[in-house]
């Protein structure tokens, strides 16, 4: 199976990659899945960041393989930190340990993906309207990526707009409390903040463990995760 996703990306991105060079852009960064072979061997939920870019001064490169090689960098600890805190709500619901958590950095990389909405010249900053044009301009190719993908859970970190542009009426016809969280085909959709919030670890541990047992509870969701 990760061969055929291996694939299957491949030919998504040199696809997307060239439509966007036709635009004139000259970066593209990829992304997706971190580590394919743990992905699909991992006995958690498979958990998608939807995140709106990446940036980079050079020609581009792969988020993926840079999260994978690399030491994770300062907003990828804290991903990690939320990816702790979302497993554990399908399991002991152990209470905040910082040092249990920062040893299990490089496994909680290596068992995500990640979507950037924008692939292309992105910036530090972009605001609400900026992004959902982006969505709009590239929602089949997000589309054809999530599906590839096909997460149990999707976090939004400040993009749920955007998930509303990509998944279209199949979205529209659930029914969802994006206050929070929503539900999607029998995937958890979580609307939290973007990473690079300044919220301690802490705070995001907790917080998103309730969020995901509340989903858990009120869809009736991704039961066999549960412990």
């Amino acid at each position: 199976m990760g061969a055929n996703v291996e694939a299957e990306m491949e030919s998504l991105f040199q696809e997307w990659e060239a439509a966007h060079k036709r635009k004139g852009y000259k970066r593209f960064i990829r992304d997706g899945i971190v580590s394919p072979e743990v992905w699909y061997g991992q006995p958690t939920p498979k958990i998608c960041y939807l995140l709106k870019e990446a940036y980079s001064k050079d020609k581009g490169y792969d988020l993926a393989k840079k999260l994978k090689n690399d030491n994770p960098w300062q907003m990828w600890k804290k991903v990690a930190v939320w990816t702790e805190a979302i497993f554990q709500a399908f399991g002991d619901g152990k209470e905040y340990d910082q040092k249990r958590i920062q040893a299990n950095i490089r496994q909680n990389i290596n068992r995500i993906a990640v979507i950037n909405v924008k692939k292309s010249n992105g910036q530090s900053n972009s605001d609400y309207q900026k992004k959902k044009k982006y969505a709009k301009e590239d929602r089949a190719f997000l589309r054809r990526e999530l599906d590839i993908i096909n997460p149990d859970i999707i976090v939004c970190g400040y993009t749920s707009h955007c998930l509303r542009v990509i998944l279209g009426d199949d979205w529209k016809n659930n029914k969802t409390d994006m206050t929070l969280f929503g539900e999607w085909n029998g995937k958890m959709v979580i609307d939290y903040y973007h990473p690079a919030s300044k919220y301690p670890h802490r705070v995001n541990y907790y917080a998103l463990m309730s969020i995901c047992r509340l989903a858990i509870e009120k869809y009736k969701i991704l039961g066999d995760y549960r412990k």
